[in-house]
């Protein structure tokens, strides 16, 4: 995703470690709401538009990195902004292990 130029790698190594401190039960919390809005239309909705809100804010961010050479220009910025959120929600597997190696699982992030 992002290119080679020096700046590059400090600009993912800045992603990784504000997406480390966002602690377990806020993502926990996250994921079961979004659970409960399968069965609740009302809160379904009210997350879809809280949810694209955020995926824009970040696809914004990822525009304006491949602006300034930090993002690779042919890669779909709303596709990059789903693969970084998602990777804050799969962290919740590692989480749930009985004892969870925080640095292993922000590393797979740099695939």
């Amino acid at each position: 995703m992002l290119t080679t130029t020096p700046h590059s790698g400090e600009a993912l190594r800045t992603l990784i470690n504000d997406f480390s401190h966002l602690p377990a039960a806020v993502r926990l919390r996250r994921t079961h709401t979004i659970a409960l809005g399968t069965t609740r239309p009302t809160l379904a909705a009210s997350i879809a538009e809280i949810q694209d809100q955020i995926t824009e804010t970040w696809s914004t961010t990822i525009r304006e990195a491949q602006t300034r050479g930090f993002v690779r220009g042919d890669l779909d910025p709303h596709a990059a902004a789903v693969m970084v959120l998602s990777l804050t929600i799969g962290r919740i597997v590692n989480d749930a292990a009985g004892n969870p190696d925080k640095r292993r699982a922000m590393g797979v992030g740099v695939l």
